[in-house]
């Protein structure tokens, strides 16, 4: 595996992390 793509695998693993938390707040202010 090269540098880059295991760079793009911990950004997309990232944003994945960001929008489960995105989605988690916005679902618990909802009900």
């Amino acid at each position: 595996m090269s540098y880059n793509e295991d760079l793009h695998g911990d950004v997309t693993r990232a944003s994945v992390a960001v929008a489960v938390n995105y989605v988690t707040d916005y679902l618990c202010q909802s009900f």
